[in-house]
């Protein structure tokens, strides 16, 4: 009986300094490492786990043409080895046709911090309570910061125009509300 021959191993690495698609999609590879190891470990939603995994292949496809081998090779593998927990059989044939070797010997995939990090944030700002804007805000804004670009929407102006501010409340990277009298 004839084997298949094995593909080359490559190094599961993606490219040094990625640009564009390639980095896009390497955030969205890691930020399912993370989403998938946090929901199995912790929530035991298995259901929103495959649907993140769905979700990042569907973005993989529409992506593979214009990101770099290695890149969407990375991708590819890191989709098997978070599917294997779900459906074991098919995965694990999908990454041995891609790597050569044993998904269940391989180890978990980790998130790289680097890639979960976004460099811009969306804002919401709300005036008591209720929704009146959103920004973009770099990820490392300061509190204050963030209450100057909020107090600098059209719609904040025209509610806070003549009240008093009671109370300013910023969480970062989400949310200004401004509480009035």
């Amino acid at each position: 009986m004839a084997t298949r021959p094995r593909p080359a191993a490559t190094p599961r690495a993606p490219p040094r300094s990625p640009v564009g698609a390639d980095l896009q999609l390497l955030r969205k590879t890691h930020q399912t490492i993370d989403r998938v190891t946090n929901t199995i470990e912790s929530d035991f939603h298995f259901h929103v786990a495959i649907a993140s995994i769905m979700g990042f292949v569907s973005e993989s496809i529409h992506v593979r043409d214009r990101v770099q081998p290695q890149t969407i090779r990375f991708a590819t593998e890191t989709a098997a080895s978070l599917l294997f927990p779900f459906a074991p059989h098919c995965a694990a044939d999908a990454y041995h046709q891609l790597t050569g070797k044993r998904v269940w010997e391989r180890p978990w995939p980790t998130p790289d911090p680097a890639y979960l990090r976004r460099e811009q944030l969306q804002i919401v700002v709300q005036v008591d309570g209720k929704l009146q804007a959103r920004f973009q805000a770099n990820h490392d804004a300061t509190p204050e910061q963030l209450k100057q670009l909020a107090r600098d929407c059209a719609p904040v102006r025209k509610r806070i125009a003549g009240r008093q501010i009671q109370r300013e409340v910023v969480v970062p990277g989400r949310l200004v509300n401004f509480v009035t009298n």
